[in-house]
């Protein structure tokens, strides 16, 4: 079994909490897990089965391999809701600088908020 969640808040479209989980599980009604992990409020966008399209989205790097920050929403403004996905490029240690890895953590921490 596969699914794919995107739970999210109905009024703003802010993500909430997104999970994909496969294998041999019992399958959890989205409403029943909202509950359990504290969003009873919450929407849900689900997929059974990986879409190509989507997966390539949410994957943590590009095309060409690169490592890039993933930031979901969901746009509630029409009548169905909609993914939105924005990038942010994930800066590469050179490996001259020892330290400079600490810095890039560090950024990558602030980012996070």
């Amino acid at each position: 079994m596969y699914i794919r969640r995107v739970f999210y808040d109905p009024a703003t479209g802010a993500a909430l909490y997104i999970y994909t989980q496969q294998g041999d599980f019992e399958y959890t009604r989205p409403e029943v897990m909202a509950a359990l992990i504290g969003y009873s409020d919450a929407a849900c966008m689900e997929w059974t089965t990986p879409d190509f399209a989507i997966e390539a989205a949410f994957a943590e790097t590009d095309a060409d391999g690169k490592a890039r920050r993933v930031n979901v929403s969901v746009d509630v403004s029409g009548d169905k809701p909609q993914l939105v996905f924005e990038y942010e490029a994930i800066e590469e240690a050179s490996g001259d600088d020892p330290y400079e890895i600490i810095d890039i953590l560090t950024k990558e921490a602030a980012a996070d908020g």
